[in-house]
């Protein structure tokens, strides 16, 4: 069965055409380390949340480690709706990422992603199927798949 998408009109192209152009302006850097660090109480810090299974499972993994694990969250084009979630660990940010730290649990997310998941919810969930961090709610989408993996950007 072939699914048909329907074309936008001229004003939800107009609006995409603003939101996209906005996502693309730099964010400024404000350390000398190029890294751009979320203090509590800063606007992009309070933009993504982690639960606190999130928290602990990222305290757990930089113990374990004994080194910081970060979680990263990109935004990568493509998936059912346009957009796919990308969630996954490592131990050295890079020099464009901003970091958001949550009572000790670190993660990152490019300066790109960071309008397409602004004021997500990320989760850890541990489960018959398998373990992973999720983003289990994104108000910047309108909609996305029944895995959860990809969504569409909300136009407004």
């Amino acid at each position: 069965m072939k699914y048909k998408l329907r074309k936008l009109d001229d004003k939800e192209i107009s609006d995409l055409q603003t939101k996209i152009a906005d996502y693309s302006q730099p964010q400024a850097k404000t350390n000398s380390s190029n890294l751009k660090s979320m203090a509590p109480g800063a606007n992009e810090a309070d933009s993504v949340r982690l639960t606190e299974s999130a928290i602990n499972r990222l305290k757990h993994l930089s113990e374990k480690r004994k080194k910081t694990q970060y979680l990263r969250l990109r935004v990568d084009s493509g998936g059912c709706y346009g957009f796919s979630y990308m969630l996954d660990m490592t131990d050295e940010p890079e020099k464009d990422d901003i970091i958001v730290d949550r009572n000790g649990a670190k993660m990152v997310i490019d300066s790109f992603s960071l309008p397409l998941v602004r004021g997500a919810t990320i989760d850890w969930q541990d489960r018959l199927i398998g373990q992973a961090f999720l983003v289990v709610a994104n108000p910047q989408s309108s909609g996305g798949c029944g895995c959860g993996s990809s969504f569409e950007i909300k136009i407004d």
